[in-house]
């Protein structure tokens, strides 16, 4: 039960420590690998496969990053 709390917290505080954190939700429970791709849905609707390591790193909506609007 502690692991899991720990690990739910990790996703949820990279949201809370994101400035565009609020736009953001995890679809899928981390598994402890911050390189193993989980689905995370944007407020645009768009749900797509990033990796915990890198929505640490500013990667975002794919959506948003091909057209060039920049919404952070």
């Amino acid at each position: 039960m502690f692991y899991m709390a720990k690990t739910t917290a990790y996703l949820q505080s990279l949201l809370d420590n994101a400035k565009d954190g609020d736009q953001y939700q995890w679809l899928e429970a981390y598994t402890g690998d911050p390189y193993h791709y989980l689905q995370i849905k944007h407020n645009c609707g768009n749900v797509f496969e990033l990796r915990p390591i890198d929505f640490e790193q500013g990667k975002r909506c794919d959506i948003h990053a091909h057209c060039g609007e920049n919404i952070w």
